[in-house]
């Protein structure tokens, strides 16, 4: 009788053990996973502020622009003004939209490459933060046995 309850603590033991190493192995899964979080939350903000500071880009190079189209003067910025009020000739003018064209097309190219960048990160980091919890949960099935 004394033995069965011998083993019987003996395996209660061994269980604890077992318990408390699956909760050690949760608890930094789920450290893992946080740190995984806080990249993929940084880097999303890395990604939106350069996807914001190109979009003000591309509405600047569009305001001035449209200012040099419109034949009204009050409409144009006072930073346009000043870049227009040397140009006389309307092959420079004509160079100076050209030139802003460019740019705005070269920054809409940027913005768009940028975009596609933070959806593939984003993406990576979906599969890895998902292949890490999928690895941790089949360690714990495995212990559990």
């Amino acid at each position: 009788m004394k033995q069965d309850i011998s083993d019987w603590l003996n395996e209660v033991k061994s269980l604890q053990q077992q318990l408390s190493v699956m909760q050690q192995e949760r608890d930094a899964a789920f450290q893992e996973a946080a740190q995984w979080r806080d990249r993929f939350h940084d880097e999303t903000q890395l990604r939106q502020k350069k996807i914001s500071l190109l979009q003000d880009q591309i509405n600047q190079l569009e305001a001035a622009q449209a200012a040099l189209q419109s034949t009204d003067p009050s409409d144009t910025g006072p930073e346009v003004l000043e870049s227009l009020a040397g140009m006389t000739d309307p092959a420079e003018l004509q160079q100076y939209v050209h030139e802003i064209s460019q740019e705005r097309n070269a920054l809409r190219r940027e913005l768009e490459t940028e975009r596609k960048a933070h959806q593939a990160t984003r993406e990576e980091l979906s599969l890895a933060l998902g292949d890490a919890i999928d690895l941790l949960t089949q360690r714990g099935k495995k212990q559990s046995k």
